[in-house]
Order: structure tokens, then sequence, then C-alpha cells
């Protein structure tokens, strides 16, 4: 399959040697192959129209998604609202706190940020990219971290960039976290591992952002 996707990517005129293949998600129920890639910088939109085309074609009609996960994407992350708020509240905390996510009275657990009320899910296929917030609730599907980098926006503090995939059975999602150090992070994996093993529920709320393609 990575062999055949990177042949794909040739073919369409997609030689970028940053490009490596993050996960392949196939939703049955949707008949919906999402492909995440990572790279330094999302190629053009015509490329990944064209990618996705040439992969549709490829398997026969199944329906194909292309997500970029560029590095761009992590440097801009810290100027958004929701992730002010992250930082804000990981500071505002307790000493220690981030590596012991805390209960709430009704059991639910606290992995990053705060907590995240139920009841008001959006399923993952109608969430729209924009600068609303949204809710999703679902299981994890993989974790998976990123090199660590040096943020311009924190004085050259060292960022660890983290991903999750979440479904709920409609669709998949990546949701993105930047953390501040490695015991955080340390502490942040184990528990979305945790989740992943035991497949629990999982709420996360933020804005969502969609790749172009």
């Amino acid at each position: 399959m990575q062999e055949e996707l990177f042949a794909t990517l040739d073919r369409v005129g997609i030689h970028d040697e940053s490009i490596q293949l993050e996960n392949v998600v196939l939703s049955r129920e949707q008949n919906l192959l999402t492909v995440f890639f990572r790279c330094k910088r999302e190629p053009a939109i015509e490329q990944s129209q064209a990618l996705t085309d040439a992969l549709v074609e490829r398997l026969g009609g199944t329906r194909v998604r292309v997500v970029w996960l560029s590095e761009e994407y992590y440097q801009e992350l810290e100027t958004q609202e929701e992730a002010e708020q992250f930082a804000a509240q990981q500071k505002s905390a307790p000493a220690g706190a981030a590596a012991s996510p805390q209960t709430a009275p009704s059991g639910k657990r606290s992995i990053y940020g705060g907590f995240v009320p139920s009841g008001k899910s959006t399923p993952i296929r109608a969430i729209k990219s924009g600068k609303d917030k949204c809710i999703i609730e679902g299981t994890v599907v993989s974790i998976n971290e990123r090199n660590s980098f040096k943020n311009k926006r924190r004085k050259d503090a060292v960022s660890f960039p983290l991903d999750v995939s979440l479904t709920d059975g409609t669709d998949s999602i990546y949701c993105s976290l930047l953390l501040d150090d490695e015991e955080q992070k340390a502490s942040v994996m184990a528990e979305f591992a945790s989740a992943k093993k035991n497949r629990d529920r999982v709420l996360a709320q933020g804005v969502c952002r969609e790749a172009q393609r």
C-alpha cells in the first residue's frame, strides 16, 4: 500500500522528499479511505486534487480523502485562540497537574486542558472547518508523536506536537496538541494509550481546520 501511494505521488508530480505516510484509515460505513501524509509544506490544491483523483481511479471508485499534516500547521497552532486557552489552563493549573490528569465528580478524566461537557457532541462527518468550537466524541484510533521543535513564538522554547486520531463510526479526524515538555508528553500519551486499549470514549473540544485538497 505504501509503495503504491508513493508511486501515485510521483505520477501526479508531487516529489517533495519530506513527505511521509502517517496513517491510512478506512471507514467501511462511508466507503471512505482517508490517507494522512506528513510534510514540511502542503502541496498545491491542484496537485492534491490530482492525487485524490488518481487514488480513486486506482481503488476502483472507493472515496478518498487526502489530509496533509504540515510543519506550517504546527507553527501556526500557537497563534490560534484555542491554543492560547490551553496554554492558560496549563499555566494556571497547580504544579504537577499536567502529569496527573484530574478526575471530575462524574468520573470523567481530563487528559489535556479543561473538562469537556457531555451530551453536546457533533458527529465527526458533520463538523465543518471554521472558527467556531465544536465537541466530538469517539474512540482512539492512533497516537502519533512528532519531532520536537524550537517554537519562535515561545522564545525558542521547545514544543512537542502530538496527534491523536479519533473515530465515532461516521468518520475519523486528527486532534492536534502542542505540549510543553517531555514529562507532559509522556503523561498524555500514556493516558491516550490506555483509552485506546480499553476502547474508552474520549471527548475533545476545539476548532476544526480542514486540509485543502
